[in-house]
């Protein structure tokens, strides 16, 4: 009698079990094939590997730009697969596309590590002026096109290493006001990096952490900047006591003159923007309570969506996307890009960027190998 109860017992309980493991299948399948958004790969995972990865978009065409060894790549993803468009001798590239045409700046061994614009119609690819066109090598870059005019911020080699800016003008580049022009106390001059550069209306602006010795003897430390030309010459966005902490890291976005930024303060994300007098936080400042790294801010229609590498917990790094709702910052969508990157892999080199409210984010992920995921 007891022999038959057991029996009933774990019968029931493999039901039980069956029915289960079938619900879970179920929804495991259900999650595949939903249309409901979620995170999905585009491509083939890992599909080469790089560094200085950066990543636009035009149409729903996805464009990835990294450096690998000595030479530097542009790959186009075709809706089947990642194909090469342009292989450059240099490091690093930069990205900008602008009403289908995509353009590329990069420091170019062929001409002494001086700077080259060109940019690719759908066929081939083109110079944009001369090439090597700046006066010394170049450090870190960052390109912004608008209206099909393309503009350059870079370390300038010839000036220090500080910032100038450059425009082309259909038939050369010109220099946007004074050439290195980025200060520092006591007019020390350190190695710019780590460059931002966005045009709004023929109006450009420039951010970069600079480095500032506040008493002889004192190492250096970075605070963000943010400089704006006002058709005269380069004007700072406001005062150096806006901001407490040193900063490692920051990103610049701009829409309808209203400046942003996101950096690690110290190490936890915060984004400010500036009113016109002063900066102020946008949401709770340090709204994930862990270091980043690689932070990106991208402005669409009026909302902050920030993508940065986090350190969290035991499970290593993570990538995450965040959403700025008008009082918090939010979790798209409640939840990492599922990389699941253990401390002996890695998580690098982080782009956002948004196509039609389609947010997309390429990085490097385990083991060196570039990986590329939109939301939808």
């Amino acid at each position: 009698m007891g022999s038959r109860r057991r029996g009933g017992l774990v019968y029931r309980f493999v039901r039980l079990m069956t029915v289960v493991l079938v619900v879970v299948v179920v929804l495991h399948v259900l999650l595949l094939v939903a249309p409901w958004p979620r995170w999905r790969t585009v491509g083939k995972p890992g599909f080469a590997e790089g560094e200085y990865v950066s990543i636009v978009v035009d149409d729903g065409v996805p464009y990835v730009g990294f450096t690998h060894g000595s030479e530097s790549r542009v790959v186009r993803y075709n809706g089947r697969k990642w194909e090469t468009i342009g292989t450059f001798s240099s490091w690093p590239i930069r990205l900008a596309i602008d009403d289908g045409v995509l353009y590329v700046a990069f420091s170019d061994r062929e001409k002494e590590r001086r700077l080259t614009v060109m940019r690719y119609d759908g066929t081939g690819w083109e110079e944009v002026g001369e090439p090597g066109f700046s006066h010394g090598e170049v450090d870190d870059i960052s390109l912004a096109v608008e209206e099909g005019i393309p503009y350059v911020a870079f370390g300038d080699g010839a000036h220090g290493r500080r910032i100038t800016v450059m425009r082309y003008n259909g038939e050369r580049w010109e220099t946007i006001g004074q050439p290195g022009f980025s200060g520092n106390y006591r007019g020390n001059a350190f190695a710019i990096s780590d460059i931002r550069l966005v045009v709004e209306n023929g109006i450009p602006y420039v951010a970069y952490p600079e480095e500032n010795q506040l008493k002889d003897g004192d190492p250096p430390i970075k605070k963000p900047v943010v400089m704006r030309y006002n058709g005269e010459e380069w004007e700072r966005l406001g005062r150096e006591s806006d901001f407490t902490n040193e900063i490692f890291w920051l990103d610049l976005a701009v829409e309808d003159g209203i400046s942003y930024i996101i950096y690690d303060d110290p190490h936890d994300p915060t984004v400010m923007r500036y009113n016109g007098k002063e900066w102020e936080p946008v949401g709770e400042p340090h709204f994930a309570s862990s270091a980043i790294f690689y932070p990106n801010i991208v402005i669409y229609k009026g909302t902050p969506y920030a993508a940065f590498k986090l350190l969290h917990g035991l499970r290593g790094v993570d990538v995450f996307l965040y959403k700025y709702d008008g009082i918090k910052w939010d979790i798209v969508p409640r939840q990492p890009l599922l990389l699941n990157i253990p401390h002996r892999g890695d998580a690098d080199y982080v782009s956002l960027a948004i196509d039609d409210g389609v947010p997309y984010i390429a990085c490097v992920a385990a083991y060196g190998k570039i990986k590329v995921v939109k939301y939808d």
